[in-house]
């Protein structure tokens, strides 16, 4: 979509590049935890970058690609991300052994 609405504009390459740097750098990332992801400053967003780019004088059907490619980012991401750390699920462990022994003791 932003390939064909934004033909012709000045920005039309720098909005491609920042298209293959969210697929490169954010779909593509499996090896750091969602948290880091989301945490990233907007500055090196490449999300955040095209809003930018496409804010003044380009049809919102762009800013509204965007917006739902930031809003399936964070489902996705919350998807993945871990609940419970290790940590809790091995005293959750604990927790129900020690609470089977009370009822044999």
């Amino acid at each position: 979509q932003i390939a064909l609405v934004c033909s012709g504009r000045p920005f039309y390459r720098s909005a491609l590049e920042n298209i293959q740097r969210y697929v490169e750098r954010d779909l593509r990332r499996l090896d750091r935890p969602p948290a880091v992801l989301v945490a990233c400053k907007p500055r090196d967003d490449p999300l955040e970058s095209i809003l930018y780019l496409t804010s003044v004088g380009v049809p919102s059907a762009v800013y509204e690609t965007v917006r739902s490619l930031r809003q399936r980012r964070g489902d996705r991401l919350g998807a993945v991300q871990r609940k419970l750390p290790p940590v809790q699920i091995a005293l959750l462990y604990v927790l129900g052994a020690l609470n089977l022994l009370s009822f044999l003791v």
